[in-house]
């Protein structure tokens, strides 16, 4: 089984088609399993009119408590992009977090609490100084590397080619 590393933002309009390019190829590629990583393209303390660390950190919740990642994912780019949620309310994520197994109460300790809070920055490094990605989505399987620059996502074909060839 070939690792597939995804580097995302849930509010990033190209990360949002990436995802679901992503899901359009996957049934050609059984062989890859995904790794998601979350990161900020704008963390604080840079002024923005949404922050999506409270939903990364919600993310790392319902993998803790073993729920469906997939899932959440799937639902807070639909939160946000189809239903025009706030994706930084603890309602409306506990809301998701819910329907992919995550338990109620914990959830929101780990929001309130903010005990994701340094894998959400350690994530943040990772993707913009380690990596040195210019855009997100980016990915990295079998230590290839390809991400998105300049503006513009990687194509579904490129990321098909990317796929078959890790």
């Amino acid at each position: 089984m070939k690792q597939l590393e995804v580097y995302f933002d849930y509010h990033c309009p190209h990360c949002y088609k990436g995802h679901q390019n992503l899901k359009q190829l996957l049934p050609h590629h059984p062989d890859v399993q995904i790794l998601w990583q979350p990161c900020e393209a704008h963390p604080r303390p840079e002024v923005r009119d949404l922050y999506t660390d409270v939903a990364t950190m919600g993310m790392y919740c319902v993998r803790d408590c073993g729920g469906d990642v997939d899932r959440y994912n799937d639902l807070v780019y639909e939160a946000h992009f189809q239903k025009k949620q706030r994706i930084d309310d603890p309602d409306v994520l506990t809301a998701i977090a819910l329907t992919c197994g995550a338990d109620e109460k914990t959830f929101r300790a780990a929001l309130t609490d903010k005990g994701y809070a340094d894998e959400v920055y350690q994530a943040n490094i990772r993707a913009w100084m380690t990596h040195g990605w210019e855009a997100v989505p980016s990915y990295i399987c079998e230590g290839k590397k390809i991400g998105s620059r300049g503006g513009v996502a990687v194509p579904l074909e490129d990321l098909d080619q990317f796929l078959g060839g890790c």
